[in-house]
């Protein structure tokens, strides 16, 4: 019995090594960047880079690890490529203290023209008057975060 605890503990700890080493897990990335381990998150965000599940979102919080990390083009690569795959929250990206490094870069400016155009072309399709309905602002948060806000 004692043998095969042991080969199930073994076992077990290997499968938990896999899963940690799972190239395409940003929770690792995101583990690192919570410990203010910034370098070692913007390296972490680099391997995942390219899995399927790597969304608008993921790059834009690499390029807050890079940016923090002193990776300024790595960052505005990463912000880049969140913009073309449609991040446009304009709000946040003036008031995110992790980007406030990039703020001098003269690329800054161009970035913010991009996510404002995008922002503004997100507005004219999703906040017409078809989508002004009174169930707009009494949606539960978890329809929110599904994205029903926008009906």
């Amino acid at each position: 019995m004692s043998r095969s605890r042991s080969l199930l503990a073994a076992g077990l700890f290997l499968a938990s090594a896999a899963v940690a080493e799972d190239p395409c897990s940003l929770d690792a990335a995101i583990a690192a960047y919570t410990a203010g381990a910034y370098a070692r998150s913007a390296d972490l965000f680099e391997r995942a880079r390219g899995c399927a599940r790597f969304e608008a979102t993921d790059h834009y919080n690499a390029a807050c690890a890079e940016a923090l990390a002193g990776r300024a083009d790595a960052a505005f690569a990463s912000l880049g490529r969140a913009v073309a795959l449609g991040w446009a929250n304009l709000e946040h990206l003036d008031t995110d203290t992790d980007l406030a490094s990039l703020h001098g870069n003269p690329r800054w400016k161009q970035l913010r023209g991009a996510v404002e155009r995008l922002a503004a072309s997100d507005l004219r399709i999703w906040g017409g008057a078809a989508f002004d309905t009174p169930y707009r602002e009494s949606l539960p948060e978890e329809e929110r975060i599904a994205g029903l806000a926008r009906f």
